[in-house]
């Protein structure tokens, strides 16, 4: 699983992208050379639903983030999300992670931070 932190929810979800993706490979490697958007809907699940689409677009273009600008407000988030597509011979594979699952997720106030739990299918 992953853990994050954030001052904010924003913060929150950005640095949960960036632990999920550093799983994956090696994000010294990655450019911003496109853009992708991502809105998701749904209250309380919201980071593990954000998660499982960045997965949906590794799995069906290998587009990989290195950069997020995020709006988290009334139980929606808008994305746009900076990445270029994976090539074997500039992005090594570590893992490759089926999905973010609802087992023990959590996200609770730690202080003055937010701090999320996430495991994922491997």
């Amino acid at each position: 699983g992953i853990e994050s932190y954030g001052r904010d929810q924003t913060e929150l979800f950005v640095n949960a992208a960036f632990a999920l993706f550093s799983l994956i490979t090696d994000l010294e490697t990655v450019g911003p050379k496109e853009k992708r958007h991502v809105t998701v809907h749904d209250g309380d699940e919201l980071l593990v639903i954000f998660l499982n689409e960045l997965i949906y677009l590794w799995d069906t273009e290998r587009f990989i983030p290195c950069g997020y600008t995020i709006s988290v407000e009334g139980g929606m988030i808008e994305a746009e999300i900076a990445g270029e597509i994976h090539d074997p011979g500039k992005h090594p594979i570590y893992k490759e992670v089926k999905a973010a699952t609802y087992h023990k997720f959590s996200i609770r106030q730690k202080g003055e931070q937010l701090k999320a739990t996430v495991f994922l299918d491997i």
